[in-house]
């Protein structure tokens, strides 16, 4: 079992302190540098948004392209089946 720790990241100049178990420090800070990027992206796209509709962007977004993922993944799964079906 993992033991919990804390680290801080930081976002849009922001530091902020999660508690995550210890093997899964580099994933969390690997996605708060994602985060981060995105919304600096988003920020030079759009300068006179505010924080909050940076934030409502870019979680759409993500959610967004996650929606895509499941769907594409789902597509496979329903191929790899078919094959499977076909061939037994």
């Amino acid at each position: 079992m993992s033991d919990i720790e804390s680290c801080t990241v930081q976002i849009l100049g922001r530091q902020y302190r999660f508690k995550h178990p210890s093997d899964k420090q580099q994933q969390l800070t690997s996605t708060a540098a994602e985060l981060d990027l995105r919304l600096k992206t988003q920020v030079a796209d759009l300068p006179l948004a505010t924080r909050d509709q940076l934030l409502i962007l870019t979680a759409i977004n993500l959610l967004n392209e996650l929606s895509e993922l499941q769907q594409q993944t789902a597509t496979c799964v329903e191929q790899l089946v078919a094959q499977i079906k076909e061939a037994g």
